[in-house]
């Protein structure tokens, strides 16, 4: 079972390769997955290449399994709702002007008519040369709405 307390280790964990890192965030070549394997079904990696191109790096496995659609090397603005497109820009131009982390909740219906709401946790990452290119984040499913029918 998932909690809050997973992003207190989640951050944790990347507050560790902040330390380690030799500019003030750490690169995505730091990022272990064996060093949170219980974690992992829920992180997530995204790749910036501009503001409108926002690469789905690594999608864990209970995110797709919530998802049914496997979404990794999708770009994220092409399968979000177009309503919700604006929204992550904004996340996304703050998470690069500052840098910061970003706390995000939101009710989300998929595709397959499933209704979850969502918590995610991001960090800011840079690429080898120390630019700010990716985020890595924990989402964590809080739980199932029921839809009722007729």
């Amino acid at each position: 079972m998932v909690s809050a307390a997973n992003f207190d280790q989640f951050t944790a964990y990347w507050k560790l390769l902040q330390a380690d890192a030799e500019g003030p965030l750490p690169t995505r070549s730091q990022f272990n997955p064996g060093k949170i394997p219980t974690l992992l079904p829920y992180v997530y990696l995204l790749e910036h290449k501009s503001r409108g191109e926002m690469m789905v790096r690594v999608m864990g496995t209970a995110l797709d399994e919530i998802s049914a659609v496997p979404i990794t090397g999708l770009n994220y603005f092409d399968i979000c709702p177009p309503e919700d497109v604006s929204l992550y820009m904004e996340i996304n131009d703050h998470l690069h002007a500052l840098p910061c982390a970003s706390l995000v909740v939101r009710d989300i219906t998929f595709e397959n008519g499933k209704n979850y709401t969502l918590s995610s946790l991001g960090f800011p990452m840079t690429n080898e040369e120390g630019v700010l290119t990716y985020s890595i984040g924990l989402m964590l499913p809080s739980r199932q709405s029921r839809v009722r029918t007729r």
